[in-house]
């Protein structure tokens, strides 16, 4: 699904994760069979996220950086929204 490409490339990401979304994103839509409109709103709402952890941050966003999230960061996106 090509997705990713489109809706996640104004978002610094290392390339671990970037391939590790990819693969989430085949699955919901080969796999699990979720129709379009719903990967599309999925990657949306990452795109959100991912945005802001890289601002929170102040760096590219890698799966280690994601593993480092605490509660506070996540009610900062709250906040944010």
């Amino acid at each position: 699904i090509a997705i990713l490409p489109c809706m996640l490339d104004a978002v610094p990401l290392e390339k671990n994760l970037r391939d590790l979304i990819q693969a989430w994103f085949s699955h919901l839509s080969e796999i699990k069979r979720y129709s379009s409109h719903t990967v599309v709103s999925y990657a949306h709402d990452l795109e959100t996220f991912l945005a802001f952890v890289n601002e929170h941050l102040g760096r590219c966003v890698g799966i280690h950086e994601l593993e480092q999230l605490s509660l506070r960061d996540f009610r900062s996106w709250l906040a944010h929204r």
